[in-house]
């Protein structure tokens, strides 16, 4: 799921997105590992997130 896509499904802007990430209230984005540049979001994560408002429990301790 892209940045835009993730910013919809909330109806955030990705300003407000990414301060949710930083804060750990928002799932991850997903990252290229050759030069960290951050390429999008799991769709599973999103939308477990717009369902319960919160991190899936699994994910709960890479944050």
């Amino acid at each position: 799921m892209m940045w835009e896509e993730a910013c919809a499904s909330v109806d955030r802007c990705k300003t407000t997105v990414w301060r949710w990430v930083k804060k750990g209230a928002f799932p991850k984005p997903k990252y290229r590992e050759t030069d960290a540049l951050f390429i999008g979001f799991d769709r599973d994560e999103v939308d477990y997130y717009c369902k319960t408002g919160g991190i899936m429990p699994d994910k709960l301790k890479e944050y």
